[in-house]
Order: structure tokens, then C-alpha cells, then sequence
């Protein structure tokens, strides 16, 4: 699994988690809620939104946690 791949199955299972719909965490994260689609389709993703949407996902962590 590549890690763009491992990327949208953390959002998908966040989403869950949230009880939202994955194209919804998707928006918030990327602007677009299609865009966890495209990831998982194949989509190429730059490392600065790798690295802003991982921290992004491991804010929601920590605030989860807190």
C-alpha cells in the first residue's frame, strides 16, 4: 500500500470514527470532497499536502485524545 493509499484509508477511518461520510472529511482536508477518490484511484498528491493533511489528521487525533 502506498502511503497516498494508506493516506485515504486514515480519512476513511477517521470519518468513521467522526461519524461523517468520508467525502465530508475529504472537503475539510482538501477542499474537495472528491478528492480522497481520486487519491484511491490512483491520483498523484504533492508531498506539502501529504504533510498538511497528515498534520491536519494528527490534530484531530490529539484533540480527540484530549
Amino acid at each position: 500500500m502506498t502511503q497516498a493509499e494508506q493516506l485515504a484509508a486514515r480519512i476513511r477511518a477517521k470519518a468513521s470514527e467522526m461519524n461523517i461520510s468520508a467525502s465530508t472529511l475529504s472537503r475539510k482536508l482538501f477542499g474537495g470532497g472528491s478528492r480522497i477518490d481520486e487519491i484511491e484511484a490512483g491520483s498523484s498528491l504533492t508531498l506539502d499536502t501529504f504533510a498538511r493533511v497528515s498534520a491536519a489528521l494528527d490534530d484531530l487525533d490529539r484533540d480527540k485524545a484530549a
